[in-house]
């Protein structure tokens, strides 16, 4: 069997949702299948600029033949983060109306080019080597190698939209992208249901995928947790991208107002992730930046955390909530992401939170529970279970398989 991945950005140290997503769904399908990969992918490293950062040409990552194309244009923050609101409310308006819509086409396609990557050649190559690929996978609905890429080789085209509510997800593109698309594969049953209920007719060529782990490499009852930690003593963990976008701005601040309130002195907040270009980590003895953490430490560092926390407005899936799942770990996370809020409904041992007061009041009932007690170790082993059962790799590769088994 031999496929294609369409990503953005690929790279071992490349920290994101999709990138990562689409690495390991990579990796494990040459691995565990036998399966030739081939990704589709750009030389930057940044998203915010797209500068071209790695070599272009193929290399070698893991088992997996990586095929990297420059962008022909760089991205101005500045520029794109002035236009974007207003752009996507007229475009939002323009397309409501028969008459204004291929007006509201033509500056979609203007906000993809300032968004990026741009990257035709990716697109041309891609549509040249269609007929050696039994079935080509792109991932995010959001970027141009995948908004431009999809339609042309829609025969064998499955999407994982990794789509959240936003202002793109409902642009005629996305609306075309979801129509083209043989098969989609969503991430969780939420984002199954913003899409049903926005674009229905793409609800039967629907299924939740999500993504895998190792449960034998998140076994807190093997795993040792001697290593050197970034900070001694409780703390609470971010993991991913320390960016604004992330909402690591308002975890912040929510995290001080803990501080003050709780008069809590021994507690830390740890960052570990790229920290993003711009982005300001405050000088606070409580709060500490680890940086990039590899995966052989990633999950030592989830597992010795008192909890896990994402801010996030955002999430398709959050793998990092899975996995302190499975190690044991509670976990404290934005409501606002109904996809995060579903992870609550679900586990007793995640707390959400919507306003600042909520934050506080679901950290401070987390550091006092008695985790070791018996009834919070039964509420952390239920935790556990479900992230087995609902997140093994046996069954997310099995509906890669159906994918191109349902194949024309």
């Amino acid at each position: 069997m031999e496929i294609a991945i369409v990503v953005q950005r690929y790279g071992k140290k490349i920290i994101g949702g999709a990138e990562s997503h689409a690495r390991q769904i990579a990796e494990h399908l040459a691995a565990r299948l036998g399966w030739k990969v081939h990704v589709f992918t750009t030389t930057a490293q940044d998203y915010l600029t797209w500068k071209n950062h790695y070599p272009a040409g193929l290399e070698t990552i893991n088992g997996v033949l990586v095929h990297r194309y420059p962008s022909t244009t760089t991205r101005r923050p500045w520029l794109f983060n002035g236009l974007n609101r207003p752009l996507t409310k007229l475009i939002r308006a323009c397309s409501k109306v028969p008459l204004t819509r291929p007006l509201a086409r033509v500056l979609e396609r203007f906000w993809y080019q300032l968004q990026g990557p741009v990257c035709p050649a990716l697109v041309r190559d891609l549509l040249d080597q269609e007929r050696y690929f039994d079935q080509i996978f792109f991932f995010t609905y959001l970027y141009y190698p995948t908004v431009f890429g999809l339609p042309l080789v829609k025969s064998k085209a499955t999407l994982i939209p990794t789509a959240h509510n936003e202002a793109p997800f409902y642009f005629l593109h996305t609306k075309e992208l979801l129509r083209a698309a043989k098969t989609i594969l969503a991430n969780t049953e939420a984002e199954a249901l913003l899409i049903r209920s926005t674009y229905p007719q793409a609800a039967a060529r629907i299924a939740v995928v999500g993504l895998g782990f190792d449960d034998e490499l998140l076994d807190p009852e093997n795993l040792s947790t001697i290593f050197a930690a970034p900070v001694d003593g409780r703390y609470l963990l971010y993991l991913g991208r320390i960016s604004a976008g992330k909402n690591v701005q308002v975890l912040l601040r929510y995290f001080q107002t803990y501080l003050a309130a709780s008069g809590d002195r021994q507690t830390k907040l740890v960052l570990a992730g790229e920290v993003e270009h711009g982005f300001v980590v405050p000088d606070h003895p409580q709060i500490h930046s680890a940086g990039f953490i590899a995966e052989d430490r990633k999950a030592k560092l989830i597992a010795k955390a008192a909890c896990l926390v994402n801010p996030s407005p955002l999430e398709s899936l959050s793998m990092v909530v899975i996995e302190a799942l499975a190690l044991k770990v509670p976990v404290l996370l934005n409501r606002e992401s109904e996809v995060l809020a579903d992870y609550e409904k679900t586990q007793k041992s995640v707390y959400g939170y919507d306003t600042e007061q909520g934050f506080v009041d679901a950290l401070g009932r987390i550091l006092q529970a008695p985790w070791d007690g018996p009834e919070q170790m039964q509420i952390l082993a239920q935790g556990r279970q479900w992230a087995v059962n609902k997140f093994s790799w046996d069954r997310v590769l099995s509906a890669y398989k159906a994918a191109i088994d349902q194949a024309p």
